[in-house]
């Protein structure tokens, strides 16, 4: 059976936050390990502040460029692509299929239990489908 295609997202700020220091080859090596553990079609996309940034994603420029995190609160954008998007964090590792999450039937913003902090994440993050961010 076709899968219908999905949205990764990511999030790429440079700039000075707490000591966290990410590149473009982050990006690549995100872009890499879901290309080796995704089994339908995708759009990968990158929210960032870097308009110079060599990346492998469909380049989106942050609107408020608020420092290092809090740019996440952007993958809400009403005009952001539409459809059943994933975030993931750039520090994130892909060991096996994606699918168990993509599969994940919500139309909601659903957050996944992270077993190394004990708690929910916004690292791992299916957001549905995008239409429903604001009803």
């Amino acid at each position: 059976m076709k899968k219908d295609s999905v949205n990764i997202l990511c999030l790429y700020w440079v700039g000075d936050f707490r000591g966290r220091d990410y590149t473009e080859n982050d990006i690549v090596r995100l872009r890499q390990s879901v290309d080796k553990h995704i089994d339908r079609p995708y759009t990968f996309y990158c929210l960032t502040n870097d308009v110079n940034a060599v990346i492998p994603a469909e380049k989106i420029l942050l609107k408020y460029n608020w420092p290092g995190w809090w740019s996440k609160m952007e993958i809400h954008r009403p005009d952001l692509p539409q459809g059943k998007t994933l975030y993931m964090d750039l520090d994130s590792h892909v060991v096996r299929s994606l699918a168990p999450i993509l599969d994940f039937p919500s139309s909601e913003l659903t957050m996944f239990n992270s077993r190394s902090h004990k708690k929910y994440s916004y690292s791992e993050s299916n957001i549905g489908k995008l239409v429903n961010r604001y009803q």
